[in-house]
């Protein structure tokens, strides 16, 4: 798996452009880098880096708010986001080739001379207010809040950067010239990074990135006054609102370099192999999970984090014991095999095949050099208790147990990321029930997606096993592969992604995993923080429709279940090993004889609110019939999502976390409507969901339809897809051999008149549905879900 042909320029506007040329890539990607962010911004108008990344989305010189970037890449079926961070801010699409041009132009033209008019920023300061109230409520701002007692107060580490309504103060004048004026000084090509990458021509790519890098204005880079001291801090030890203890080493006077160099110390004190801190924390009872991080590097200054989601009362002085001991220990060992396999790692993630990731990968690769084992030895000595600041929340109901001293040793060597020789069949076997795909894009990448079923009335045993592949998911993600396992109603499924050669033997191990587990294993019980609520709720809304559609019946081992899949990606050599190994996996080839599942009813589930947060998700089967009905719903689910989210974001001004598309949820097909919101209750915003939906005809009589036939045709043609998305589109309509070849021509056929019907189908109030929102059922209509 080759990295990118990599090329360096500045254009003469100034602007650094890294161009990434990756030929096997089927997708296109940019990500521009400004070097400011919100310690950056003005003090006595906090949020205001982060509130003009949110404005510069919504319309600019030559775009308006409904042809930008975010637009854009709904419609093509790409990604655009941002981030602003204490120093910098990123920007960043992914698209298809066909539409980098126009993205690209987009991008550099939204940075250069955004619209910033007064309306919009008046509904975009909403969805800021938004965000700040969720997370003024998260354990996160309680961390952030305690760590702004300690630092000194004249560091910006003191001050909150968050924006809301009284700190946006849109009416004065001073706030709208500090604005504008925080764009003119940082928002030039002095002070910006891009990073282009596509399978184009090198040439090409740099004809691109010329063409439209130099829309941005030449400047020199700006002058930004060195940091204030973080030592001392006005405190060592802080009270902190949420359970827990978080722990900050401040450093500063650090060399070139640092920041690889902590990253890589993070892994180390973060790793759950024994003889390691965390594991000697949990053997003990004193707390954890330990999430480390690099949570703050500016220039010379750092702040290394160490956060224990749970600690033992009276547990704090043990684990710092522990700690400091740990770091002894790690001073004098020799770190020769660690750092090669971590060399071995940023080589993997140097080729990566998704987009997004290389971007990621690169942006940050052009700051930081990789690790130099003589920079970290210079830095461990700063991690001593002087310099350690500690952050104490509620205890937990652990309890410490006695234990002997330590036995440290460095975690072993990751299988995953050893030398392999190449995958050796003497033999060409068949195998029943696995299917072989090529995989576009995946340029030495493959997946496996294999499911088994369980029998009528009976269940897999997946949520049950979850557990027992959970470590080897663990050590693997490390290597830069995924597994997955899950389950619901009669099916269980395992997907396994990565570099093709190391797939026989992940399936292997994995297999393994499976067959020695007992039954029952109880599933291992996510953390509640680990997801944003929206999500979370979309993750419970298809369990719960899952047990709806295929309620569970009396568990069988998976060597009674009927088993079927698809290969992606498989040199020969790699398929004949996955079919060895497949033929002796358990259970028998094939699938048993099931009917597509129908929702019948309008089904309300209520939850809790987060927080004060409400939210609505409404999933409503379409496309349940002919293929035409099925392109149908397609193309109104690809053409609703910017409207919706203009709506919500831009006319409204109720919802941040908001998404319309189409989905396949618990094998049901159907459009997904989902908002966050913490302004209105749950029957308001289905009020407004529907009323969205009545209001559609209008519009839709003037839809280019021939134009969304094409973005349409584009995102049923694996060949056009990332890797990921290509397989799971083969996965879910590959059964039949000519299911997606029908679909794609019920696409190109497609009429005003069909699109007019599944309109109105959406919006019947007699059509089946599933509600899941932050109240009680809106009417009689809906029965609650049981």
């Amino acid at each position: 798996m080759p990295s990118p042909n990599v090329q360096h320029l500045r254009l003469s506007n100034g602007l650094h452009v890294t161009l990434l040329h990756a030929p096997w890539l089927n997708r296109c990607g940019a990500a521009l880098r400004i070097d400011a962010g919100s310690h950056d911004e003005p003090p006595e108008y906090p949020g205001l880096a982060h509130f003009l990344e949110h404005l510069v989305f919504l319309g600019s010189r030559h775009f308006t708010a409904q042809d930008s970037l975010l637009p854009l890449t709904m419609e093509h079926g790409g990604q655009a986001n941002a981030s602003t961070r204490e120093r910098h801010t990123d920007y960043f699409f992914e698209l298809p080739t066909t539409a980098v041009d126009a993205g690209l132009e987009r991008l550099c033209d939204m940075l250069a001379a955004p619209a910033l008019d007064l309306r919009q920023q008046h509904a975009e300061r909403e969805v800021l207010h938004a965000e700040y109230l969720a997370w003024s409520r998260d354990d996160l701002s309680a961390a952030s809040r305690a760590l702004a007692e300690a630092v000194p107060a004249q560091h910006p580490l003191a001050r909150c950067h968050a924006g809301e309504r009284a700190s946006l103060a849109l009416q004065q004048e001073g706030f709208q010239q500090a604005l504008r004026r925080f764009h003119r000084d940082f928002y030039h090509a002095g002070q910006a990074r891009l990073v282009l990458l596509g399978p184009q021509p090198p040439e090409q790519l740099r004809e691109l990135a010329e063409r439209e890098g130099n829309r941005l204005r030449a400047a020199t880079p700006t002058p930004r006054p060195p940091p204030p001291a973080l030592l001392p801090p006005r405190h060592s030890r802080v009270a902190m609102a949420r359970p827990g203890l978080c722990l900050l080493f401040t450093l500063q006077q650090l060399p070139d370099g640092a920041a690889p160099a902590l990253q890589w110390l993070c892994q180390q004190l973060q790793h759950d192999a024994p003889g390691g801190w965390a594991a000697s924390l949990a053997e003990r009872g004193l707390g954890g999970p330990v999430q480390a991080s690099l949570a703050y590097h500016h220039q010379d200054q750092a702040l290394l984090q160490l956060d224990l989601g749970s600690i033992a009362a009276d547990g704090e002085t043990a684990a710092l014991e522990l700690l400091f001991d740990w770091l002894a220990f790690f001073a004098r060992q020799d770190w020769g095999a660690l750092s090669t396999e971590h060399r071995r790692w940023l080589a993997r993630q140097a080729c990566a095949v998704e987009p997004l990731g290389l971007l990621r990968h690169w942006l940050q690769a052009g700051e930081t050099p990789s690790l130099d084992e003589a920079v970290l030895r210079e830095i461990l000595p700063q991690l001593h208790p002087g310099n350690l600041l500690r952050l104490v929340g509620r205890c937990g109901a652990l309890a410490p147990s006695a234990s002997a001293p330590p036995h440290w040793q460095l975690p072993p060597a990751n299988p995953w990321l050893q030398q392999r020789g190449p995958n050796r069949a003497t033999a060409s076997p068949e195998a029943a029930g696995l299917r072989r795909e090529h995989l576009p894009g995946g340029h030495g990448h493959g997946a496996l997606l294999l499911r088994w079923q369980a029998a009528p009335g009976c269940s897999p045993p997946g949520g049950l096993l979850q557990g027992a592949v959970q470590a080897l998911a663990t050590t693997t993600r490390r290597a830069g592969l995924e597994l997955g396992l899950s389950s619901g109603g009669e099916l269980c499924e395992l997907r396994l992604s990565g570099p093709a050669p190391l797939l026989p033997d992940l399936l292997r191990a994995s297999l393994d995993a499976l067959d020695n587990a007992p039954l029952p294993q109880p599933a291992p019980t996510p953390s509640p923080s680990a997801a944003m609520f929206l999500r979370r709720l979309w993750q419970r809304l298809e369990s719960e429709l899952t047990r709806q559609l295929h309620p569970p019946g009396d568990p069988v081992r998976l060597s009674d279940c009927r088993r079927d899949g698809l290969a992606l990606g498989l040199d020969d050599a790699q398929w004949h090993a996955v079919c060895a190994l497949w033929n002796a996996a358990p259970g028998q080839a094939g699938r048993w004889p099931s009917q597509r599942p129908r929702l019948e009813q309008r089904l309300w589930l209520e939850v809790e609110p987060m927080a004060g947060e409400q939210a609505l998700l409404l999933f409503v089967p379409s496309g349940q019939g002919s293929a035409a009905e099925q392109a149908a719903a397609r193309l109104l689910g690809q053409w609703l999502q910017a409207p919706f989210h203009h709506h919500w974001r831009q006319r409204l001004g109720l919802g941040y976390g908001v998404f319309a598309g189409h989905r396949r949820l618990a094998g049901l097909d159907g459009l997904l409507f989902a908002v966050q919101s913490p302004y209105a209750d749950a029957h308001t915003l289905l009020g407004h969901v529907q009323a969205f939906i009545d209001a559609q005809r209008v519009p839709l009589a003037g839809l280019d339809l021939a134009r969304q036939r094409e973005l349409l045709l584009a995102r049923l043609a694996p060949a056009k897809l990332a890797p990921g998305e290509a397989a799971t589109l083969l996965w879910q309509l590959g059964d039949d051999a000519g299911q997606l070849q029908r679909l794609r021509e019920a696409v190109a056929a497609l009429d005003s008149e069909a699109l007019d019907r599944a309109l109105l189908a959406l919006g019947s109030p007699a059509a089946g549905c599933f509600c899941l929102a932050t109240g009680a059922p809106a009417d009689s209509r809906w029965r609650p879900s049981a």
